[in-house]
């Protein structure tokens, strides 16, 4: 495609990892790979049909970042290093943010964040769409706390946003990649449900599965949701709550247990994994992703 692309538009393609030329407009394949096209030579049209098949990259301009946040933008979108103040015991969590319309106080906005998002990293991919990074995350979130959020932003910002929360993740290699699975599936998600203005990883999945099972693969989930299944006699417990509708008590007797014992275990899966399944929507994925998982190891 990229050849096509290239014998097309001649001297106006240009490849280029690092991009920092404004005056073209920068695509990302799916193999990471980042071109871009002179602005003047692309029409509305061809710039809609490019976005479909491509990912849209944004330059953020390091001159602008703060050490902080230029070894995480050289690290997400540059294949740079892990930062070097991340600790390999922390978790992190991507919150990803899109709006419809650009956010002209952006300082206004960052306060309203930061007010439920302890210590933030933020980085501008542009005008409309925010990453943020949160080290050393909780487990559990409050998502009724970012629905009210994305209502403030509505009201008070008058844009129509979409706030997107990502998996608790370990700090390791493979982080960059599990990010690019996540930006990809909210993407995806914002495109296909714009009604659901803020969505969980997990809730995506129920969401998305069933359109789009190959944005799933094992390799697109938490390290740390991972590692809580290889617990078998946990998973089989979570497995049969799950099959009981939710419903502990009748787990419990299933299982031959007390229903204390079994709520237990349900509460250590969720503090583990980060993934809340005592909500329908969760616990459809989650019962889909274990089965994955076992299937295909």
């Amino acid at each position: 495609m990229l050849e096509i692309l290239k014998k097309h538009y001649q001297k106006d393609f240009i490849i280029d990892n690092n991009p920092t030329d404004d005056d073209y407009q920068w695509f990302q394949t799916d193999q990471s790979e980042i071109f871009g096209i002179h602005k003047k030579r692309l029409t509305k049209e061809e710039t809609g049909l490019l976005t479909s098949l491509f990912t849209p990259f944004f330059i953020q301009c390091s001159n602008v970042l703060s050490p902080q946040q230029n070894s995480w933008f050289q690290y997400l979108f540059h294949n740079g290093s892990l930062p070097a103040e991340s600790k390999e015991n922390d978790a992190v969590r991507f919150y990803y943010f899109f709006s419809k319309q650009p956010i002209e106080d952006i300082h206004s906005f960052e306060e309203a964040i930061i007010g439920l998002v302890s210590d933030p990293i933020i980085l501008w991919i542009n005008d409309n769409k925010a990453v943020l990074i949160e080290q050393n995350a909780p487990a559990m979130i409050d998502m009724e706390n970012f629905i009210q959020l994305n209502d403030t932003f509505t009201s008070d910002f008058l844009v129509d946003s979409y706030f997107y929360i990502g998996q608790l993740h370990e700090k390791n290699d493979s982080l960059s990649v599990k990010f690019q699975y996540e930006d990809e599936v909210f993407s995806t998600a914002k495109m296909s449900f714009k009604q659901q203005k803020v969505l969980s990883y997990f809730q995506s999945i129920a969401f998305l599965f069933p359109i789009y099972p190959e944005r799933f693969p094992i390799d697109s989930l938490s390290d740390i949701f991972l590692e809580s299944i290889q617990d078998h006699e946990l998973t089989h417990s979570i497995l049969i709550y799950l099959d009981c509708n939710l419903n502990v008590s009748l787990a419990a007797k299933r299982l031959y247990m007390h229903r204390n014992s079994l709520q237990y275990r349900i509460d250590k899966f969720i503090e583990r994994s980060g993934v809340d399944i005592k909500h329908f929507k969760e616990a459809a994925a989650v019962f889909v992703m274990i089965t994955k998982v076992q299937h295909e190891l």
